[in-house]
Order: C-alpha cells, then sequence, then structure tokens
C-alpha cells in the first residue's frame, strides 16, 4: 500500500489508522506528494488506485487529466481506480 496526499495533516492521521488497524506492514510508502507526480512509483505497481479528492480538488483540466494519467500508469493491467468527484 502506498499513501499519498498533499496535505501531511490527512496524510498523517491515515498511516496512523491503518497502523491502530494492525495493518502496519501493509504500508509500503507514505508520501507527500501530489496525484499529479507519483514518478516515485513504477508503472504498473498497483492492483488498486483511489483518487478520493484530486479529480475536483484540483483546479483546472490539465491537472484533473494528468492525475488521471498517473492513476492509470501505476495500474497493473486489469486492475481498478476509483475516483470520487464532487457532489455538488
Amino acid at each position: 500500500m502506498h499513501l499519498a496526499d498533499v496535505s501531511q495533516h490527512l496524510l498523517d492521521p491515515a498511516a496512523a489508522r491503518i497502523e491502530s488497524a494492525g495493518l502496519g506492514r501493509q504500508i509500503a510508502s507514505v508520501r507527500h506528494a501530489s496525484a499529479t507526480d507519483l514518478s516515485y512509483l513504477g508503472e504498473g505497481c498497483c492492483d488498486v488506485v483511489l483518487l478520493l479528492g484530486p479529480v475536483y480538488h484540483l483546479i483546472t483540466p490539465d491537472e484533473r487529466h494528468l492525475a488521471i494519467a498517473e492513476a492509470a500508469r501505476i495500474l497493473r493491467p486489469a486492475a481498478s481506480c476509483l475516483l470520487r468527484g464532487s457532489t455538488g
């Protein structure tokens, strides 16, 4: 499991919750990073990608497309991506 978020304020508690659930060994990396640049992760290294903010927090369509492209790049073939957009 790789955790990435531009908010250290959200990233630290997320990692702590995973640790407290006894799943700390599943965490491969915790990175203060943008969904638009996941270059530290190799192509096809993930079975699932969750984009739970970038689709509506990123301001420009280009940034949104870049985040989705990065998600596609790190997904293994036939893997899944869950995107959460704004409901408002």
